[in-house]
């Protein structure tokens, strides 16, 4: 399965591939390369997230050179958001699956894209000095993911939008090529934060906190029960 949008990279160097082949083998082989590089950028593998609903999951993946790069309070930007944030980034390498996920059940409350730079992603400085676009969602606790572009990538594509509900697991956006994903949550909430620096994690799959047991009351988590399937 590949990422929405993929056509539009795929297609290209593979329809130039096979037109190039009977009269010029070499540039069809770069084309067919170029094609196959997207096509393996642009995977978008099943996932299937831990049955015990308290666990909160990557939202990205961090396994190929990517890795955990941060556990510990967020910074200023996340303050502005919520009270008190546990943060969690993840730094993913142009080798691992850039398909980002809900990393818990929510409504999605606020959508906002911020201008900026494009220094590595790896370096702490880039979650508030590049591109981004956060999201801040509502449901059983709050939380928001941040998605941060790096030196390479230069746009991150959202499948979701305000007022949109989303379940863990769910793919809710794309940063092409190297980039970073934050996901926060109020120190409340935590339970227990189950990974440390270094650790390779995998995007809809491996638990990164475990909230609290309770439901806080209020209209979004209501708006959540709502939408629950008959």
């Amino acid at each position: 399965m590949l990422a929405p949008g993929w056509h539009r990279f795929v297609l290209p160097p593979a329809v130039l591939g096979a037109i190039t082949a009977p009269v010029c083998k070499p540039a069809s082989a770069l084309f067919l390369a170029a094609a196959g590089f997207l096509a393996f950028f642009f995977r978008n593998p099943d996932r299937e997230p831990p049955s015990d609903p308290r666990l909160m999951v990557s939202a990205a993946d961090g396994r190929l050179l990517g890795r955990v790069m941060h556990v510990g309070p967020g910074d200023e930007e996340v303050e502005s958001y919520l009270d008190e944030p546990v943060m969690v980034s993840v730094f993913m390498s142009p080798l691992d699956v850039h398909v980002n996920r809900a990393p818990f059940d929510g409504v999605v409350r606020e959508v906002s894209r911020v201008r900026g730079r494009t220094v590595p992603a790896f370096r702490s400085s880039s979650a508030t000095e590049n591109h981004r676009a956060i999201l801040l969602f509502e449901g059983r606790v709050p939380f928001l993911v941040r998605l941060v572009v790096g030196a390479v990538a230069r746009r991150i594509d959202l499948y979701v939008e305000e007022g949109d509900r989303v379940r863990r697991g769910q793919p809710i956006g794309m940063i092409r090529l190297g980039s970073r994903v934050d996901v926060a949550v109020p120190r409340a909430h935590v339970d227990r934060v189950l990974v440390s620096v270094g650790d390779r994690v995998r995007a809809g799959e491996t638990p990164i906190i475990r909230v609290k047991e309770g439901r806080r009351s209020g209209r979004a988590d209501r708006e959540v029960e709502d939408h629950q399937p008959a």
